[in-house]
């Protein structure tokens, strides 16, 4: 409640009550006879007002939120014995046509030791927030980490959204990649401010999407992103038998991380692997500077078709389409890159 009286005379006399934060309370406030004087006091009291009571917008793209996940070997439809531990954080500044992004990087480190020991980084992608308009924007160059990886900026997400509102460009390739018919999956049908995983309380967008379920089948759940956070699962993608298990925003002290001497490898991980021939009918052969311990063969929707340590492989048996090589070194760091099956 606001009310205002005796303008004309000089005196400014104001009572209010906010939302219940005051519980009572008065000012009291002379001003020389200008009324120009006392018209800009009342616009900067009500911007106030509307600034204090406005909501407050959680950044995502950021130095300083550590997202770290566990990496497990898996058959088809079971999860085995951890291999590795990654934390994704955000790191340096790249100027791309004019704008400037942060790198999203990831680091492969010692399977639960603390405190975590960064020595060596790969940049995934470059993003970059528009605050006020409430969006997160990246340009991508690998398919296995986001759907669109053309190099073009693109609205991943758009924490500005209202109930009705539909979801656009790539944030919809990643709730709904596969085809299973006419439902309204790119539509927001809720928008509500909750904890988040870790507890913080931010802005939450539910629609319809596709998960793996058992045995790594899709299946149609709700599904969510959250302002500040990304994904229930961070800012990326996960993919099967990569699980979150936890989340630090503060200091690297505060997060238990240490940075040693890092050497950066913007996507060059995926320059050490040689896939000949590709595209291919009947095999493929991989060459590599590093030990592999494993190779996985992984198709669109996030499956593992087939699992190798060999470097050369018979792919007689599958499918003409688009797959993704996963390769795991003895140093449990992982490399990534794509075939086409004719």
């Amino acid at each position: 409640m606001i009310t205002m009286e005796d303008l004309d005379t000089g005196k400014w006399m104001a009572q209010f009550n906010i939302h219940g934060r005051l519980k009572s309370g008065g000012i009291l406030l002379s001003f020389k006879k200008h009324k120009t004087m006392k018209y800009i006091f009342a616009l900067i009291f009500f911007v106030g007002i509307s600034q204090t009571n406005a909501q407050q917008y959680h950044p995502l793209v950021k130095e300083g939120k550590y997202w770290i996940y566990n990496h497990y070997a898996s058959s088809e439809c079971f999860q085995l014995w951890q291999i590795a531990t990654e934390i994704r954080y955000f790191f340096g500044d790249t100027i791309i046509n004019g704008q400037t992004y942060k790198k999203l990087v990831s680091s492969f480190i010692p399977c639960n030791i603390m405190p975590y020991n960064i020595t060596s980084k790969k940049s995934l992608c470059y993003m970059r927030e528009d605050t006020i308009q409430r969006k997160v924007f990246i340009v991508n160059y690998n398919e296995y980490v986001f759907p669109c990886a053309d190099g073009n900026e693109v609205c991943i997400w758009d924490f500005g959204l209202n109930i009705g509102d539909t979801i656009k460009n790539c944030t919809y390739d990643i709730f709904y990649p596969i085809d299973f018919g006419s439902l309204s999956h790119n539509i927001i049908d809720t928008v509500l401010n909750l904890p988040s995983v870790w507890g913080f309380e931010q802005k939450h967008f539910f629609t319809i999407g596709i998960s793996p379920g058992q045995c790594n089948d899709p299946g149609i759940f709700p599904v969510s992103y959250i302002e500040g956070f990304g994904m229930e699962d961070g800012p990326m993608l996960k993919n099967f038998g990569t699980y979150l298990s936890n989340f630090c925003e503060g200091t690297l002290e505060q997060c238990n991380i240490i940075i040693s001497s890092t050497k950066d490898a913007l996507f060059d991980n995926n320059n050490k692997i040689s896939i000949t021939p590709n595209p291919t009918t009947d095999f493929i052969k991989i060459e590599t500077s590093f030990d592999i311990t494993k190779i996985e063969i992984v198709d669109r929707n996030g499956r593992i078709i087939l699992t190798s340590i060999k470097k050369e492989i018979d792919l007689s048996g599958l499918i003409s389409g688009m797959y993704f090589l996963r390769i795991t070194n003895s140093q449990n760091q992982q490399h990534h890159t794509k075939f086409i099956k004719l």
